[in-house]
This record gives structure tokens, sequence and C-alpha cells, in this order.
């Protein structure tokens, strides 16, 4: 059986990863140029990462005889439908970076159950590289200017 700081660490990043709106930015509908179709694929693959972060939390939890929490979306992203991808970038980095920043902090919680810690390590290791693809996607000018 897991240790309840394993549990409630575990709960704490499915909701964290939950709200976080990388994996579900295609949702607010951002308007993309028709020549700007890599950045579209980069954050594609960065929302497929996301939600199969989703289901490894689940079943680590699940093992762990506990369940996902009811989670819900920040409502702060209500406002973000229609607007240019390189408005929505900076929105997705800061959220990327706090997301990053809650996995990091898990660490301690998770020291007890080496399984659980490598798989948050290694999707701590991914965020890494998704914000590094955010930072990357935002420094290039959009061709259609």
């Amino acid at each position: 059986m897991a240790s309840p700081q394993t549990i409630a660490a575990l709960r704490r990043l499915f909701a964290a990863e939950f709200r976080c709106p990388t994996a579900r930015w295609h949702q607010a509908m951002p308007y993309i140029e028709w020549n700007d179709t890599n950045e579209e694929a980069a954050l594609r693959a960065v929302a497929a990462e996301d939600r199969e972060h989703l289901a490894w939390l689940s079943e680590l939890l699940l093992a762990r005889g506990s369940s996902p929490p009811p989670a819900s979306y920040a409502t702060a992203t209500a406002e973000t439908h229609y607007v240019q991808l390189q408005a929505l970038l900076p929105r997705l980095i800061r959220a990327e970076r706090e997301l990053i920043a809650a996995y990091q902090s898990a660490g301690a919680a998770l020291a007890d159950d080496p399984e659980a810690a490598r798989r948050v390590s290694e999707i701590t290791g991914r965020h890494t590289r998704h914000l590094e693809t955010l930072q990357r996607l935002s420094q290039q000018q959009p061709l259609g200017t």
C-alpha cells in the first residue's frame, strides 16, 4: 500500500496536469496561418504527451488503491478562444513552467515509491522539453506576416 503522502502528491499532480492548458490548446481554436503548420504539429505532439501523462498518473493512482481526483479546468482559460497562436503561446509557456514546478516539488513525497518517482521524473523531463518547444515557437515570427 502506498503512503498517504505518495497518493496525495500523485493526486495533486493529476489535478495540475488536468488544469494545464497545453493538453487542450486546440479547443481554443487558435488562428494558425496556413503556412505555420509546423507549429501546429509541434503543439499537437505536446498535447498528445500531456494526455498520456494523465493516463500514467491515473494508472499510478489506481495501482495504489486510489483514484484520480475530480478535476476542473481553470476558468481563466475561457478567454483564449479564437486568438492567434502567437498570442496564446505566452500563456502556455507560463502554465508549463508552473506545471514543471509542481512536478519538481513532488519529489520528496515520492521518495518511498521508486516506480512513481521514476514515472514522475520521466513526465518532468517531457514537460521540460515541452517548455523548450513552446519557447522556440514563441520566438519565431509568424510566417504570414
